[in-house]
Formats: C-alpha cells, sequence, structure tokens
C-alpha cells in the first residue's frame, strides 16, 4: 500500500472550500499514486534488463580481472626490487601499480585479548585509553517512567502527528452520473 505523508502544519486550507473537493484531490491522489508505482515498476523492470543483458560479460570481465590481479601481485611479489626500486609505485602506458599502505589498525598479540587489554589498561590506570559511552535508554524511560518523573527529570514525551493518505488496495471506477 502506498503511503504519501506531510507534517501537518496549523494554517488554513489552500485551494479547497468544500468537504467534496477534499475528497476529490484525495481521490486523484491516489489514482497519481497508482500511476506512479507503474512507472516505478516499468522502470525498474526496463533497468532489470538491461542489467540482465550485459550480467554475462560484466561477470566474465571480473573474473578475468581478479584472475590476473593475483597473477600480477604474485609476480610483483617476487620481484619488488627489480619493479620498483626505492618506490612505492610504478607505470606501464596504461597503468599505475603498486602498493599501498592500509589505515593502521591495532591488533591483538598471540595469545591476548583485547578485553585482556582493556582489564589491564584499567589496573595501571591508563584510562585515558578506554572509551567509556553513556546515553540514555530512552525505551525504557518511556515506557516506565511515569510523566511527573519524567518532568522532574526535565524530559517529556511527545508525539508528532503527521497527515497522511493510504492509497486503497483496489481503486473504485468513477461513478458515472
Amino acid at each position: 500500500m502506498g503511503k504519501t505523508r506531510r507534517k501537518t502544519e496549523a494554517s488554513a486550507p489552500v485551494g479547497m472550500a468544500t468537504q467534496d473537493e477534499f475528497e476529490q484531490n484525495l481521490n486523484e491522489i491516489a489514482r497519481l499514486g497508482v500511476l506512479l508505482e507503474q512507472e516505478e515498476a516499468a522502470c525498474e523492470r526496463e533497468c532489470l534488463e538491461v542489467a540482465s543483458r550485459y550480467e554475462q560479460t560484466t561477470g566474465e570481465l571480473k573474473k578475468r580481472i581478479g584472475l590476473l590481479m593475483k597473477a600480477c601481485e604474485s609476480y610483483a611479489a617476487t620481484r619488488r626490487g627489480e619493479l620498483f626500486g626505492d618506490r612505492k609505485s610504478s607505470e606501464t602506458l596504461m597503468a599505475v601499480y603498486g602498493y599501498r599502505w592500509g589505515k593502521p589498525a591495532l591488533q591483538t598479540l598471540p595469545g591476548w585479548t583485547f578485553d585482556r587489554v582493556l582489564e589491564l589498561l584499567d589496573r595501571s590506570r591508563r584510562r585515558a585509553y578506554i572509551v567509556t559511552k553513556r546515553t540514555l535508554n530512552k525505551d525504557a524511560l518511556r515506557l516506565h517512567v511515569r510523566p511527573d518523573v519524567l518532568a522532574s527529570l526535565g524530559l517529556c514525551i511527545t508525539q508528532k502527528e503527521t497527515f497522511f493518505v493510504d492509497r486503497k488496495k483496489i481503486v473504485p471506477s468513477p461513478v458515472k452520473e
């Protein structure tokens, strides 16, 4: 079921004088929603058709690139000195190749765990390296604390109201007069 939602604002109605006009506009929203869904579905079908036409070719290209990358990486690993000298990269007519450093990351030494490291840092009073995140359990507060107690804590429960138009699954044919 398609939904159209707008935040409500306290303002005077624009462009509608009667309930009949209002209902006609709601029905037009539903009708246009059906057309929109049909157009989006047609677009998605066409995109899938185009993607499926190229799927085999692109898949073969990706596989071939992957195999060549492994072969080149293996070759370069055994000939770093002659390919790069003191550099990290080199180039051919159509490519630049080489090695890049990834982002530095902490890793535990064999036999260590991060929990053990955390405990050691805490015991040795190196708390600057420990992050403790404290947040409110908003769901628990909302469900279990009375509104007057929430107010004494500087909180209140709010709920926004939005205007909606839900299109019915089957839109009836216009009534002939």
